[in-house]
């Protein structure tokens, strides 16, 4: 971590985050201040790390990805508290609002929730989902659905049908995949078909660490935009 300050990554591109109205991010780490700094394979960050990316204009990110519990299930506390922080220093120096999800403050909450961004007039849904997690027995701590031990999906269709009509618009990142794959398996694709006929206008898939082809598919609410894979945007993988 020898690239501070952080705010000089997005430099090139923090213009055009900022003139969007909303710019997704997956969080593919930790945020426990308590913890020291550590990269691969059991990540950890600090605060002043995912600032950064707000400041450069990041404002909704998801937090539901493999490696959500490489610093266990109080890595997982952590990170949501240091996003809650984040997300009211925000509002108090930037006058600006983030949002989050994918973290479930406990076991026994709800399968999955939502949070609904207001910009422009419109409601806007956003949902994380993690395949799975590397530490599994921390899995129920996550937001997670797999479709290829369940390629019906019934109680996840179910649940994205139930709460579309709450939002103009349905945003779903979905941590899945096979690394380093330039193709969508047979199996996903067909469930990114049943996930857009449930609701979901724009599916954000993230994992493979490469550039997946995205394409639309037809829903009962007109086109949808699926993205299987958008790669790596800040890493030192190469």
């Amino acid at each position: 971590f020898s690239y501070k300050p952080f705010e000089a990554i997005y430099e090139p591109v923090a213009r055009l985050l900022r003139d969007c109205d909303l710019s997704f991010a997956n969080l593919e780490f930790p945020v426990d201040d308590t913890a020291p700094w550590a990269s691969y394979p059991l990540f950890n960050v600090h605060s002043d790390y995912p600032w950064a990316a707000i400041t450069a204009g990041f404002n909704v990110f998801s937090l539901a990805n493999n490696h959500s519990g490489d610093r266990g299930r109080e890595g997982m506390r952590k990170t949501n508290q240091a996003m809650a922080a984040l997300a009211d220093r925000a509002r108090r120096e930037l006058q600006r609002d983030i949002t989050y999800n994918g973290l479930k403050p406990e076991p026994g909450d709800q399968a999955w929730s939502m949070e609904t961004i207001e910009t422009r007039g419109m409601k806007v849904g956003f949902v994380a989902l993690a395949e799975w997690v590397n530490e599994y027995h921390l899995t129920k701590w996550v937001q997670n659905f797999d479709c290829r031990e369940d390629p019906k999906g019934e109680s996840l269709l179910a649940w994205i049908a139930g709460v579309r009509p709450t939002v103009d618009i349905l945003v779903l990142s979905y941590h899945w995949g096979d690394e380093y794959s330039f193709l969508q398996t047979k199996g996903r694709a067909a469930f990114s078909q049943k996930l857009v006929d449930a609701g979901v206008d724009i599916l954000w898939g993230n994992h493979p660490h490469v550039l997946q082809q995205w394409y639309l598919l037809d829903s009962p609410r007109g086109k949808a935009l699926v993205m299987p894979s958008l790669g790596n945007f800040v890493s030192a993988q190469s």
